[in-house]
């Protein structure tokens, strides 16, 4: 709808208006020591670090604990990506709110 009926919300010339949240898919956990990471491949290149650590996956945002939330509001500009319009918008906007999830699945691994 933004886009839409204003898409310069989505332009170059303008600060961005829109983001999109990169909350941790994987975090390590030992006592209270909690260490997130955006992507599974980002913490299959440091898990011999971890070993001994919980290890838990996130599918979504629904299943991150309070101090998860708590850490991804605090540091909002490490973990947020602005959405402007990079030539490719129409076709990303259909891939996220199409019905084929496959796709965007794949889409998500990759980003």
């Amino acid at each position: 709808m933004f886009y839409s009926f204003w898409p310069e919300l989505f332009s170059k010339d303008y600060p961005p208006f829109f983001y999109r949240m990169v909350a941790p898919n994987v975090v390590a956990s030992k006592g209270k020591n909690r260490v997130h990471f955006t992507t599974k491949s980002e913490y299959e290149k440091e898990k011999d670090k971890y070993k001994g650590w919980t290890i838990d996956y996130y599918k979504g945002l629904g299943s991150m604990h309070k101090e998860d939330w708590k850490m991804v509001i605090a540091g909002l500009d490490q973990y947020s990506i602005p959405i402007i319009d990079d030539g490719k918008i129409t076709q990303t906007l259909d891939l996220l709110f199409s019905n084929d999830a496959e796709a965007r699945k794949e889409w998500l691994q990759k980003t």
